[in-house]
Formats: structure tokens, C-alpha cells, sequence
């Protein structure tokens, strides 16, 4: 049990490429740029570049190219695939920006993907050592996985063929981040002595609900037909509430928990579930209104403070003086010199 890997595909690739980064003309202290510094080093190249800012977004440019990265796409591939201008500045910036990702000594997080692929196709021994290692692989949410992910899962199992995947394609909501929930439906293409088990039946949700899913998702096009069923019940009916804004919705959820706490239900056994952050606002306007007692789970994570992310960049560049996205962030961090008052007061 010692030698199994539990982890993400990211946090796998790292391990190996820790080992064989040199291979690839990288170090093996390589920085790892999440994605605020991903798109800042993308904003660096455009305006290095005299691009519109405008137009030339960071944050819309370098999902451009990670898009391209999960696709395998070199710069050059990208820029031969171009069909117009757009495409082709877009394909200047990922030459730029890759060009200095290496002599950062760097890689962002599809790098970690897009290089993994890359050592385990240029060197066949390495291919083959890992093959041996993982004799078994198990991969979970499969119809989120993109071309990369599938093609180091292809790899891995090409000689044993011992590889389970779990996953379901009328729940694939991550095409934004590149997924392609095609690799479940070309998976018994990959390996055609595959075994399909069908997992219809659901623990957690009532008949209603289940009814209602079915019918939504009987119209996702490409699926595997499935009918999902419990013998939990029918359940209550599902109620449905048309808001005409994010106030109306938060109210209807004050008044439904005001309902449920004048039935006998304490405050304590009651949620609300929103999809993003933003959604928080009006809900927690809308119980201080009604004077509902709630506390907030989450908010800003640990590692994304800005004060964190300031002590991890001067950590980054001890150990990688190239990395030039840390060494900007923190070439005035905390501000040299003295304020006018301090200097006053010496004098």
C-alpha cells in the first residue's frame, strides 16, 4: 500500500516530472505558477508586445491558451491551426509567454499536464517504468478529464489494460476548463475488452427529483442511455420559484427558512447552497432583514490571501531566482523607503 498514488492527475505529474524535469530541459526545482500568476506573466507578454489591453485581455488570452495546452497544442501547432488574425496574435502571445515560462525556469498548471505527456511520449523507458509501477490504475468524474488527462490514462494502461474509470457524461459541466466528456463514450474505442456497469440506482435523492433529472437529461445529445431510480420514496414535490432578481431570490429563501423554523425546524438544521461567492451578498442581506441567525462557510482561501501569496513568491525566488513573475511581485513588497512622516521625524 506504500506504493500506491492517491492524488490528482497535477499532483501526479508533478511527482514525476520532480524526477525527470531535466529530460525536458527544465530544472528540477521548476516554480509551479498557479493562475494569478499565470495571467499576470500573460499580461507582462501583451503589454511587452504594445497589444490593446482591451482586446488582448489577460485573463481572456491565457484561457486561450490553456484551452490550447489541454488540446496538446504547441504554439507553432496553434499558430498553424489559426484561421484569422485573432487566432494568430493569440498564438504570437503563447509563443512569448511559453518562451518565458521556460527561461523562468516554470511551468503553470496545464504545463504540468502538457510536459507529462511529452516526457512519457520522447522517452519510452520512462513510459515503460511507470507502466510497471501502476499495474492498476482507477481514475474518478472520468467526463471530466481532458485530452491530456485521457492520453496519460491511454498511456499508462496501454500494455496491462487494468484501468477502471467511474464517471457519468450527463455530468460533465467543465468543457470551459477543456474537459471532453467524449473520452468516456471512446473509451471501450481505447480498450475494446472493456466491461460496462451501469450504477442507476441513487442513495441520496428522492423519485421526484430522479424523474426530474431524467427528464432533463434525456435531451443532452451523444449519451449513454440510463434510468435512474431509488427505493427511497417519492419525496416531496419539487418547487420551483421564478425570481426576477438575485433580491427576490434571496428573500424566497429568508421566507422558506422563516416557513421551515415556524414548523419546529431549528436554525441549525437548515443551509442554503449557492453555486459562486457573489451569490452570498444578497442572501446574507436578506436573513440580516429578517433577522435570521447564519454564519458563512468558506470565503477567501488561505493560499489565495494576497499577504500569503506575497510570502510564498519570496520563498519561490530563494529557491528559483529566474521566476520572473515571483520577483516582480515582490521586487517592492513590503514597500522600500521611508514615508514622508518617519523621514520628518529623523531629521
Amino acid at each position: 500500500a506504500r506504493t500506491m498514488w492517491i492524488s490528482t492527475f497535477h499532483s501526479a505529474c508533478v511527482r514525476i516530472l520532480r524526477v525527470h524535469a531535466e529530460k525536458l530541459d527544465y530544472p528540477k526545482t521548476f516554480s509551479i505558477y498557479d493562475q494569478a500568476d499565470a495571467q499576470r506573466l500573460t499580461g507582462y507578454v501583451i503589454r511587452d508586445k504594445g497589444f490593446d489591453t482591451k482586446r488582448f485581455t489577460p485573463k481572456g488570452v491565457y484561457a486561450v491558451i490553456s484551452n490550447w495546452k489541454n488540446e496538446l497544442l504547441s504554439p507553432a501547432e496553434a499558430a498553424d491551426r489559426g484561421t484569422g488574425m485573432l487566432d494568430r496574435k493569440h498564438a504570437e502571445i503563447y509563443a512569448e509567454y511559453q518562451d518565458r515560462l521556460v527561461k523562468a525556469g516554470a511551468m503553470d498548471f496545464d504545463d504540468l499536464l502538457l510536459e507529462t505527456v511529452r516526457l512519457l511520449k520522447k522517452f519510452p523507458g520512462v513510459l515503460a517504468e511507470y507502466q510497471r509501477r501502476f499495474e492498476y490504475v482507477l481514475v474518478d468524474e472520468y467526463q471530466d478529464t481532458n485530452v491530456a488527462q485521457n492520453e496519460i490514462v491511454l498511456m499508462l494502461g496501454a500494455v496491462h489494460h487494468n484501468v477502471c474509470v467511474v464517471g457519468d457524461t450527463d455530468q460533465s459541466i467543465y468543457k470551459f476548463r477543456g474537459a471532453d466528456y467524449r473520452n468516456i463514450l471512446q473509451f471501450q474505442d481505447a480498450f475494446p475488452d472493456v466491461t460496462v456497469v451501469v450504477l442507476s440506482q441513487n442513495y441520496r435523492s428522492t423519485q421526484n427529483i430522479l424523474d426530474a433529472a431524467n427528464a432533463v437529461i434525456a435531451q443532452n445529445l451523444a449519451r449513454k442511455p440510463k434510468d435512474l431510480w431509488t427505493d427511497a420514496g417519492a419525496g416531496e414535490k419539487i418547487v420551483r420559484f421564478h425570481a426576477d432578481d438575485e433580491g427576490d431570490e434571496a428573500n424566497f429563501v429568508a421566507r422558506s427558512l422563516e416557513r421551515l423554523n415556524r414548523g419546529g425546524r431549528p436554525w441549525r438544521s437548515m443551509a442554503v447552497f449557492y453555486r459562486t461567492n457573489p451569490q452570498s451578498r444578497a442572501v446574507e442581506e436578506a436573513l440580516m432583514r429578517s433577522g435570521i441567525p447564519y454564519k458563512v462557510v468558506g470565503g477567501t482561501r488561505f493560499y489565495d490571501r494576497r499577504e500569503v501569496k506575497d510570502a510564498i513568491a519570496y520563498l519561490r525566488v530563494i529557491a528559483n531566482p529566474l521566476d520572473e513573475v515571483n520577483v516582480k511581485r515582490i521586487i517592492n513588497v513590503p514597500k522600500r523607503g521611508r514615508s514622508e512622516e518617519h523621514t520628518s521625524e529623523l531629521q
